[in-house]
């Protein structure tokens, strides 16, 4: 099976929320998981300029990347990611790379600071890659453990309409625990 046809585990209606994010100066960064193909109004303007719809970051003047961190909705093992830079054609990063992280749904104890910290382990999923504006960017990823997380970067800044992270779906057998199933 193809990774284009796993379902998209990160996406609003599946239960998915971005959690983090370092600059969200001109688009909300709730968009890059909203479902559906991004839309244009041309014209639309609001308290941050343009009226986009997807993440969009201010030009960073200083070295260093932009960042949005993504709880699925569902953990799962990820096969592909698309970064979709739609109606984004000046101002889409040339560069983006993902990383995944395990940090456990029933530990009450992680909070969403933590993510961005020491105590949870990232791992690169996707290397640093070109990206095309005004595109949907698919790379296949060969990572095969189950995570909970994706944090997106992109080099240095810019607007990315929607991340649709693809993947096995992955139940965790503790919710099962004392339950009797037919």
């Amino acid at each position: 099976m193809d990774w284009k046809d796993l379902p998209d585990l990160a996406v609003r209606t599946r239960g998915g929320s971005v959690v983090l994010a370092n600059d969200e100066t001109f688009g909300e960064k709730e968009k890059l998981i909203k479902p559906g193909v991004p839309q244009f109004q041309p014209h639309t303007f609001g308290h941050r300029g343009q009226i986009v719809d997807g993440w969009e970051t201010r030009r960073r003047r200083e070295p260093g990347n932009d960042w949005a961190i993504v709880r699925l909705g569902i953990p799962g093992v990820v096969r592909g990611i698309v970064v979709d830079t739609s109606w984004f054609t000046g101002n889409y990063p040339p560069e983006v790379s993902a990383e995944a992280a395990w940090a456990d749904p029933l530990d009450s104890s992680v909070r969403s600071a933590d993510l961005a910290g020491p105590r949870i382990e990232w791992t690169e999923i996707r290397p640093r890659s070109p990206v095309r504006g005004d595109s949907r960017n698919g790379f296949a990823v060969d990572h095969g453990h189950l995570v909970t997380h994706v944090r997106l970067r992109q080099y240095p800044d810019g607007g990315i309409a929607r991340l649709r992270v693809h993947g096995e779906p992955v139940g965790d057998p503790r919710w099962l625990a004392g339950r009797a199933f037919d």
